[in-house]
C-alpha cells in the first residue's frame, strides 16, 4: 500500500485597528469573493454594507506564501541554506496583486520585529504566529502586508493586498500572520 501525504503550507492574515485608548475600531472586511477578485484582477469595489463586505473589529484573509517563502521553509527544515527565521512584519501602500514570485512589498512604509509563538490548529504546535502593532506619525492608506526574515531587505515569505485601511497618529494597526503547516 502506498501512502501519500497531502501536506501544504498556508498563510492567514488578521488585522485590527486600535485607538490610543486601547479600544478596537471598526474596520472594513471584504467578502472573500471580492478579496479574491481584487487580488487576481486588481479590481476594487465600493464599500456597500452586506453587499461587498461589512464593518467589524478585525479582518481576516488567506495569505499568499511566496515561492521564496516555500524555499526558505525547506531550508529551515533541514538546515541547508541557513535562512533566518521569519520574525518581521511589514505594511505598505502597494496595490499590485500578490504573486508567488514577489520578493518585496510594492511600497513598504513600516516594518517591525514581531512577537512570535506557535499554536495548535490541527496538531500540536503546527502554526507559526507573528504579531506586531504598528504606530504611525503620518497618515497612510495601508493596502499590503508582508512577512519577512530581516529588518531591512530579507526574504519575503508571504504577501497580501486588501481594501485600504486608513491609519494615522491616533490609531495603531495590529497585524498577525499565521503560517499553518497542515
Amino acid at each position: 500500500m502506498i501512502f501519500k501525504e497531502k501536506q501544504k503550507i498556508k498563510g492567514e492574515l488578521e488585522i485590527k485597528l486600535i485607538d490610543k485608548n486601547g479600544k478596537p475600531k471598526k474596520i472594513w472586511q471584504e467578502f472573500r469573493i471580492f478579496h479574491l477578485l481584487r487580488n487576481k484582477f486588481g479590481w476594487s469595489f465600493p464599500r456597500i454594507s452586506f453587499i461587498t463586505g461589512y464593518w467589524t473589529e478585525k479582518v481576516r484573509y488567506p495569505n499568499l506564501i511566496t515561492d521564496a517563502g516555500k524555499g526558505a521553509a525547506a531550508s529551515r527544515w533541514n538546515g541547508d541554506g541557513g535562512e533566518a527565521a521569519f520574525t518581521y512584519l511589514a505594511v505598505g501602500t502597494g496595490t499590485t496583486s500578490p504573486s508567488a514570485s514577489d520578493t518585496a512589498l510594492e511600497n513598504e512604509v513600516a516594518r517591525g520585529a514581531a512577537t512570535v509563538s506557535r499554536e495548535t490548529t490541527n496538531v500540536t504546535n503546527d502554526t507559526a504566529v507573528a504579531t506586531y502593532t504598528f504606530s504611525f506619525s503620518a497618515s497612510y492608506a495601508i493596502t499590503e502586508m508582508g512577512l519577512l526574515n530581516a529588518d531591512t531587505g530579507g526574504t519575503l515569505a508571504a504577501r497580501n493586498t486588501f481594501s485600504a485601511i486608513n491609519v494615522d497618529e491616533n490609531v495603531d494597526l495590529q497585524v498577525t500572520h499565521k503560517t499553518i503547516f497542515s
